[in-house]
């Protein structure tokens, strides 16, 4: 009986370790909503979601660890845009990625702002890119915008951090 309830115990904390090593959901489900929306090509509803959901996080640190490996509680977006995926799978991280910008954009400091979303915005493009590329199984141009996103990624983070 002991012993079943220390392996109950034990599968019970490994469990809700794990839960831990999992994105937050809350923003998960946001930037899952704003890519939706520019998967359908409104761009403009992308926008206005990403500006309500933005308010709900704390900082964008919380947001840009979704580019991280999952062990580090991210989706592994960051390795996804170095290693692309198949054409399916990349048309969904093009609008992934600049749902992420989106998200970004919206929380612009209130210091260096312009520059804080000209970055986010070049991000965004290079997503969109992304995915019209994949959608038209153009290997090359995929991989042309995901090098613009990386480039993106590494020019706002020379600014910011």
């Amino acid at each position: 009986m002991l012993n079943r309830m220390i392996a109950g115990l034990a599968a019970s904390l490994f469990v809700a370790g794990l839960s831990f090593a999992q994105p937050d959901p809350m923003i998960e489900k946001a930037v899952n909503d704003v890519a939706g929306e520019f998967k359908a090509g409104k761009e403009t509803d992308a926008r206005k979601k990403a500006v309500a959901a933005a308010k709900k996080i704390a900082e964008p640190a919380e947001l840009m660890r979704l580019f991280g490996p999952p062990k580090k509680m991210g989706l592994g977006l960051g390795a996804k845009l170095m290693n692309l995926p198949k054409a399916k799978a990349a048309e969904d991280l093009g609008n992934t990625t600049a749902a992420m910008a989106e998200l970004t954009r919206a929380m612009a400091p209130k210091k260096k702002t312009q520059a804080w979303i000209a970055e986010a915005d070049a991000l965004r493009k290079a997503g969109l890119d992304l995915a019209k590329a994949a959608a038209k199984n153009d290997a090359k141009g995929m991989r042309a915008a995901a090098d613009k996103a990386n480039a993106a990624c590494v020019n706002c983070h020379s600014q910011f951090k």
